[in-house]
Protein backbone atom coordinates (compact mmCIF):
# COMPACT_ATOMS: atom_id res chain seq x y z
CA UNK A 1 0.00 0.00 0.00
CA UNK A 2 2.84 2.53 0.96
CA UNK A 3 4.39 1.11 -1.88
CA UNK A 4 1.69 1.62 -4.52
CA UNK A 5 1.35 5.58 -3.28
CA UNK A 6 4.90 6.48 -2.91
CA UNK A 7 5.28 5.25 -6.80
CA UNK A 8 1.84 7.73 -7.72
CA UNK A 9 2.86 10.51 -5.95
CA UNK A 10 6.56 10.30 -7.19
CA UNK A 11 5.52 9.77 -10.43
CA UNK A 12 2.89 12.85 -9.97
CA UNK A 13 5.42 15.01 -8.88
CA UNK A 14 8.12 14.25 -11.84
CA UNK A 15 5.12 15.10 -14.31
CA UNK A 16 3.46 18.19 -12.65
CA UNK A 17 7.29 20.00 -12.52
CA UNK A 18 9.09 18.55 -15.14
CA UNK A 19 10.66 21.62 -17.43
CA UNK A 20 10.18 22.04 -21.06
CA UNK A 21 12.25 19.20 -22.45
CA UNK A 22 11.00 16.57 -19.79
CA UNK A 23 7.89 17.75 -20.56
CA UNK A 24 7.56 15.82 -23.70
CA UNK A 25 7.88 12.30 -21.87
CA UNK A 26 5.23 10.40 -21.22
CA UNK A 27 4.95 9.30 -17.40
CA UNK A 28 4.41 5.82 -15.96
CA UNK A 29 3.77 4.15 -12.83
CA UNK A 30 5.97 0.73 -13.07
CA UNK A 31 6.82 -1.20 -16.20
CA UNK A 32 4.21 -3.86 -16.65
CA UNK A 33 5.39 -5.01 -20.17
CA UNK A 34 3.25 -2.11 -21.83
CA UNK A 35 4.27 -0.75 -24.98
CA UNK A 36 5.60 2.90 -24.47
CA UNK A 37 5.54 5.95 -25.65
CA UNK A 38 9.28 7.37 -26.28
CA UNK A 39 10.45 9.47 -24.64
CA UNK A 40 9.06 7.69 -21.09
CA UNK A 41 9.70 8.19 -17.48
CA UNK A 42 8.90 4.84 -15.06
CA UNK A 43 8.78 5.05 -11.39
CA UNK A 44 9.20 1.70 -9.56
CA UNK A 45 9.97 0.41 -6.22
CA UNK A 46 13.64 -0.95 -6.12
CA UNK A 47 13.04 -3.52 -3.28
CA UNK A 48 10.24 -3.85 -0.85
CA UNK A 49 9.59 -0.91 1.27
CA UNK A 50 11.59 -1.53 5.20
CA UNK A 51 9.62 -0.17 8.25
CA UNK A 52 11.24 1.63 10.78
CA UNK A 53 12.25 -0.39 14.13
CA UNK A 54 11.24 1.89 16.50
CA UNK A 55 8.34 4.31 14.26
CA UNK A 56 5.93 1.39 13.40
CA UNK A 57 3.96 3.24 10.17
CA UNK A 58 6.90 5.10 9.02
CA UNK A 59 8.22 3.18 5.62
CA UNK A 60 11.67 3.78 3.74
CA UNK A 61 10.90 3.00 -0.08
CA UNK A 62 13.57 2.74 -2.59
CA UNK A 63 12.54 3.90 -6.28
CA UNK A 64 14.38 3.46 -9.66
CA UNK A 65 13.29 6.68 -12.19
CA UNK A 66 14.35 5.53 -15.71
CA UNK A 67 14.54 7.79 -18.44
CA UNK A 68 14.46 5.81 -21.45
CA UNK A 69 14.56 7.63 -25.17
CA UNK A 70 14.62 6.31 -28.35
CA UNK A 71 17.52 4.59 -30.29
CA UNK A 72 20.12 7.30 -31.37
CA UNK A 73 19.41 7.73 -35.03
CA UNK A 74 15.50 9.25 -33.75
CA UNK A 75 16.36 11.45 -31.16
CA UNK A 76 19.53 13.27 -30.10
CA UNK A 77 21.74 12.19 -28.13
CA UNK A 78 21.39 15.75 -26.03
CA UNK A 79 17.44 15.33 -25.78
CA UNK A 80 18.51 12.71 -23.42
CA UNK A 81 21.55 14.35 -21.43
CA UNK A 82 18.90 17.55 -20.77
CA UNK A 83 16.07 15.29 -19.63
CA UNK A 84 18.84 13.42 -17.12
CA UNK A 85 19.80 16.91 -15.75
CA UNK A 86 16.11 17.87 -15.44
CA UNK A 87 15.25 14.78 -13.73
CA UNK A 88 18.23 14.74 -11.23
CA UNK A 89 17.38 18.43 -10.65
CA UNK A 90 14.11 17.25 -9.19
CA UNK A 91 15.09 14.33 -7.54
CA UNK A 92 17.90 16.27 -6.07
CA UNK A 93 15.22 18.65 -4.93
CA UNK A 94 14.49 17.21 -1.07
CA UNK A 95 12.48 20.30 -0.30
CA UNK A 96 10.56 20.41 -3.56
CA UNK A 97 10.39 16.37 -3.43
CA UNK A 98 8.85 15.88 0.19
CA UNK A 99 6.57 19.12 -0.11
CA UNK A 100 5.05 17.84 -3.32
CA UNK A 101 4.67 14.05 -1.61
CA UNK A 102 3.69 15.35 1.28
CA UNK A 103 0.06 16.44 -0.24
CA UNK A 104 -1.00 12.81 0.02
CA UNK A 105 1.51 11.11 2.46
CA UNK A 106 3.33 12.17 5.33
CA UNK A 107 6.47 12.55 3.70
CA UNK A 108 9.86 13.06 6.25
CA UNK A 109 12.71 13.17 3.90
CA UNK A 110 14.17 11.98 0.24
CA UNK A 111 17.11 11.31 -1.32
CA UNK A 112 18.01 11.13 -4.87
CA UNK A 113 20.77 11.38 -7.60
CA UNK A 114 22.08 10.15 -10.64
CA UNK A 115 22.74 6.77 -11.80
CA UNK A 116 24.19 5.45 -15.02
CA UNK A 117 22.90 5.50 -18.46
CA UNK A 118 23.30 2.43 -20.69
CA UNK A 119 21.95 0.89 -24.02
CA UNK A 120 18.83 -1.37 -23.63
CA UNK A 121 17.76 -3.18 -26.41
CA UNK A 122 18.84 -0.14 -28.74
CA UNK A 123 17.08 2.62 -26.41
CA UNK A 124 19.52 4.73 -24.57
CA UNK A 125 18.45 4.13 -20.87
CA UNK A 126 19.39 6.08 -17.73
CA UNK A 127 18.33 4.95 -13.89
CA UNK A 128 17.42 6.81 -10.82
CA UNK A 129 18.10 6.03 -7.33
CA UNK A 130 15.42 7.58 -5.34
CA UNK A 131 14.65 6.94 -1.31
CA UNK A 132 11.28 7.78 0.08
CA UNK A 133 11.15 8.04 4.06
CA UNK A 134 7.43 8.03 4.85
CA UNK A 135 4.10 7.07 6.30
CA UNK A 136 0.57 6.88 5.11
CA UNK A 137 -1.47 10.24 6.44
Amino acid sequence: MITDKVVAAVADYLETFAPTTLATATFYERDEGADFEYPAVIVAESGPPEEHEIRRGHWTVDLEVMLKTKPEGDEAASTHRTMTDEINALIGDTDGTVAHLGKTLECNDSWGGTGGTENEDGFRVTTFSLEIKAALS
